[in-house]
């Protein structure tokens, strides 16, 4: 972060990439986007687990601690996600000029109307590539009338998991996109 090298420690067989950062009293965007080219670089080479951005420790040995607790967690998830990757795809409704509801039994008919029909597109997808799934998460997304859905895959299986969605027909008014490949996150339990 802010131009400190990045550094590596082992703590068993837990090999961790740090920096330094004396005085660090906020982290801003420029930070964050650095810390996620990093993990972004590791992952290219071989399977990671990021640690919460941002985790200020108080030097080495705490780092070790850190470690030395999650290690058998991290080594039991590094060892299970060796050779996957998480896809991500965002399906939102796509706002069209609608009338505003009349009432509010309309109100909520048009809610519950546009959160089935991003339930359908998400079963759609996850039947579409179910025959590469090694698993499959579906959460809520930030913004209102959006579902996030996580896909663990093989690493080899990225092209084929893309052109799947990519050739899926979806519902009038929705919205889907890829992004990937990502360490597995949502999938470390």
């Amino acid at each position: 972060m802010r131009g400190a090298s990045i550094q590596s420690l082992s703590e068993g067989p837990l090999r961790c990439f740090y920096s330094h950062s004396e005085g660090l009293s906020a982290v801003n965007q420029q930070d964050a986007l650095a810390f996620h080219k990093v993990i972004s670089g590791i992952f290219r080479q071989t399977a990671a687990i990021p640690i919460r951005f941002p985790t200020l420790l108080n030097g080495e040995q705490d780092l070790r601690a850190f470690l030395q607790k999650q290690g058998t967690q991290y080594s039991a998830a590094l060892a299970r996600l060796r050779d996957s990757i998480q896809m991500e795809l965002s399906i939102s409704a796509v706002q069209g000029v609608a009338a505003q509801p009349a009432s509010g039994r309309e109100y909520m008919e048009e809610r519950r109307a546009i959160s089935q029909k991003l339930a359908d597109t998400a079963e759609q997808a996850r039947i579409r590539v179910q025959p590469l799934l090694a698993g499959w998460r579906t959460r809520a997304g930030k913004q209102r009338d959006c579902l996030r859905c996580y896909a663990l895959i093989g690493r080899e299986a990225e092209k084929d998991f893309r052109d799947h969605i990519q050739s899926m027909k979806i519902a009038e008014f929705t919205q889907l996109s890829v992004s990937g490949p990502w360490p597995c996150t949502e999938f470390l339990e």
